[in-house]
Protein backbone atom coordinates (compact mmCIF):
# COMPACT_ATOMS: atom_id res chain seq x y z
CA UNK A 1 0.00 0.00 0.00
CA UNK A 2 1.29 3.51 -0.89
CA UNK A 3 1.96 5.97 1.83
CA UNK A 4 -0.43 9.08 1.55
CA UNK A 5 0.45 12.06 0.45
CA UNK A 6 1.63 15.02 3.17
CA UNK A 7 -1.34 16.98 3.36
CA UNK A 8 -0.41 20.29 2.54
CA UNK A 9 -0.42 23.25 4.77
CA UNK A 10 -3.16 25.30 4.31
CA UNK A 11 -2.05 29.05 4.05
CA UNK A 12 -5.34 30.32 2.13
CA UNK A 13 -6.26 32.37 5.85
CA UNK A 14 -3.07 34.45 4.53
CA UNK A 15 -4.88 36.13 1.84
CA UNK A 16 -3.13 39.64 2.03
CA UNK A 17 -5.89 41.70 3.15
CA UNK A 18 -5.95 44.11 0.08
CA UNK A 19 -6.43 40.81 -1.82
CA UNK A 20 -9.39 40.00 0.15
CA UNK A 21 -10.76 43.79 -0.08
CA UNK A 22 -10.86 43.15 -3.65
CA UNK A 23 -12.73 40.35 -3.59
CA UNK A 24 -15.40 41.50 -1.08
CA UNK A 25 -16.11 44.30 -2.93
CA UNK A 26 -16.64 42.46 -5.99
CA UNK A 27 -18.92 40.01 -4.55
CA UNK A 28 -20.55 43.45 -2.94
CA UNK A 29 -21.92 43.95 -6.58
CA UNK A 30 -23.96 40.92 -5.81
CA UNK A 31 -21.91 38.65 -8.21
CA UNK A 32 -19.20 35.62 -7.21
CA UNK A 33 -15.75 36.05 -7.38
CA UNK A 34 -12.74 33.67 -6.52
CA UNK A 35 -8.92 33.45 -6.34
CA UNK A 36 -8.03 31.01 -8.65
CA UNK A 37 -5.20 29.69 -10.65
CA UNK A 38 -1.52 29.72 -9.67
CA UNK A 39 -2.29 32.18 -6.32
CA UNK A 40 -4.61 29.34 -4.74
CA UNK A 41 -2.07 26.61 -5.61
CA UNK A 42 0.83 28.94 -4.02
CA UNK A 43 -0.98 29.74 -1.50
CA UNK A 44 -1.79 26.05 -0.53
CA UNK A 45 2.27 25.50 -0.96
CA UNK A 46 2.79 28.16 1.87
CA UNK A 47 4.78 30.36 0.14
CA UNK A 48 4.02 34.08 -0.75
CA UNK A 49 1.54 35.13 -3.24
CA UNK A 50 3.14 37.39 -6.17
CA UNK A 51 0.56 38.19 -7.86
CA UNK A 52 -3.02 37.22 -7.48
CA UNK A 53 -5.62 36.56 -10.16
CA UNK A 54 -8.97 36.57 -9.22
CA UNK A 55 -12.53 35.14 -11.49
CA UNK A 56 -15.09 37.75 -11.25
CA UNK A 57 -18.86 37.29 -12.76
CA UNK A 58 -19.33 40.90 -12.47
CA UNK A 59 -20.18 43.11 -15.75
CA UNK A 60 -16.09 44.80 -16.75
CA UNK A 61 -18.19 48.31 -16.33
CA UNK A 62 -18.47 47.38 -12.65
CA UNK A 63 -15.40 46.15 -12.34
CA UNK A 64 -13.48 49.33 -13.85
CA UNK A 65 -16.35 51.46 -11.78
CA UNK A 66 -15.13 50.06 -8.43
CA UNK A 67 -11.73 50.47 -8.76
CA UNK A 68 -10.91 54.03 -10.74
CA UNK A 69 -6.91 53.09 -10.81
CA UNK A 70 -7.82 49.47 -12.90
CA UNK A 71 -6.58 48.88 -16.29
CA UNK A 72 -7.82 46.80 -19.27
CA UNK A 73 -5.08 44.26 -19.98
CA UNK A 74 -6.19 42.20 -22.28
CA UNK A 75 -9.35 43.75 -24.17
CA UNK A 76 -10.17 40.57 -26.10
CA UNK A 77 -10.37 38.48 -22.49
CA UNK A 78 -11.40 41.10 -20.57
CA UNK A 79 -8.61 41.38 -18.46
CA UNK A 80 -8.39 43.86 -15.88
CA UNK A 81 -4.80 44.79 -13.71
CA UNK A 82 -5.34 46.17 -9.98
CA UNK A 83 -2.32 47.48 -9.07
CA UNK A 84 -3.01 47.12 -5.24
CA UNK A 85 -0.43 46.87 -2.12
CA UNK A 86 -0.07 43.47 -2.22
CA UNK A 87 0.92 43.75 -5.57
CA UNK A 88 -0.95 43.48 -8.57
CA UNK A 89 -4.45 41.57 -8.94
CA UNK A 90 -5.47 40.57 -12.80
CA UNK A 91 -9.71 40.33 -13.02
CA UNK A 92 -10.67 38.26 -15.30
CA UNK A 93 -14.29 37.80 -17.31
CA UNK A 94 -15.47 34.23 -17.20
CA UNK A 95 -15.39 32.53 -20.36
CA UNK A 96 -16.71 29.18 -20.28
CA UNK A 97 -20.25 29.44 -18.59
CA UNK A 98 -22.03 30.69 -15.37
CA UNK A 99 -20.50 29.08 -13.11
CA UNK A 100 -16.64 28.92 -11.29
CA UNK A 101 -16.90 24.77 -11.48
CA UNK A 102 -17.51 25.48 -15.95
CA UNK A 103 -14.69 27.57 -15.56
CA UNK A 104 -12.36 25.45 -13.87
CA UNK A 105 -13.31 22.69 -16.03
CA UNK A 106 -11.23 24.79 -19.03
CA UNK A 107 -7.75 25.06 -16.63
CA UNK A 108 -4.99 23.59 -17.69
CA UNK A 109 -3.74 21.54 -15.49
CA UNK A 110 -5.63 20.29 -11.84
CA UNK A 111 -3.28 22.33 -9.64
CA UNK A 112 -4.42 25.77 -11.51
CA UNK A 113 -8.37 24.15 -11.29
CA UNK A 114 -9.02 25.92 -7.86
CA UNK A 115 -10.59 28.46 -6.73
CA UNK A 116 -10.50 30.40 -3.29
CA UNK A 117 -13.51 32.26 -2.18
CA UNK A 118 -11.77 34.20 0.70
CA UNK A 119 -14.91 35.72 2.14
CA UNK A 120 -16.67 32.36 3.06
CA UNK A 121 -13.37 30.43 3.46
CA UNK A 122 -14.73 28.32 1.02
CA UNK A 123 -11.85 26.44 -1.55
CA UNK A 124 -13.16 24.68 -4.33
CA UNK A 125 -11.41 21.69 -5.74
CA UNK A 126 -13.58 19.91 -8.92
CA UNK A 127 -10.85 18.34 -10.43
CA UNK A 128 -8.17 17.18 -6.94
CA UNK A 129 -5.93 19.50 -7.76
CA UNK A 130 -4.63 19.67 -3.70
CA UNK A 131 -4.35 15.91 -3.60
CA UNK A 132 -2.23 15.83 -7.21
CA UNK A 133 -0.26 19.13 -5.60
CA UNK A 134 0.39 17.06 -2.54
CA UNK A 135 1.49 13.92 -4.61
CA UNK A 136 3.53 15.81 -7.22
CA UNK A 137 1.23 15.04 -9.94
CA UNK A 138 0.83 17.28 -13.21
CA UNK A 139 -2.44 16.27 -14.51
CA UNK A 140 -4.45 17.71 -17.03
CA UNK A 141 -7.81 18.72 -16.17
CA UNK A 142 -10.37 16.54 -18.70
CA UNK A 143 -8.96 15.01 -21.51
CA UNK A 144 -5.03 16.34 -22.13
CA UNK A 145 -5.41 16.84 -25.89
CA UNK A 146 -8.29 19.28 -25.26
CA UNK A 147 -6.74 21.13 -23.04
CA UNK A 148 -4.29 21.60 -25.27
CA UNK A 149 -6.32 22.54 -28.34
CA UNK A 150 -7.52 25.54 -26.56
CA UNK A 151 -4.34 27.18 -25.86
CA UNK A 152 -0.65 25.53 -27.65
CA UNK A 153 1.13 27.58 -25.11
CA UNK A 154 0.21 25.12 -22.05
CA UNK A 155 2.61 22.50 -23.61
CA UNK A 156 5.08 24.81 -22.61
CA UNK A 157 3.61 25.58 -19.12
CA UNK A 158 3.39 21.63 -18.58
CA UNK A 159 7.50 21.25 -19.66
Amino acid sequence: MAPSPTPLPLALESVPPAVHAVVAALQRTGQPAFLVGSCVRVLLGGEPVRDFEVLSFAAPADVLSLFPSAVVTARAASVVSLPTSSGPVDILQPRFGTCIEHELAHRDFTLHAMAYDPCAGRLIDPHDGRSDLAKGLLRAVGRPEARLAEDPVRALRAA
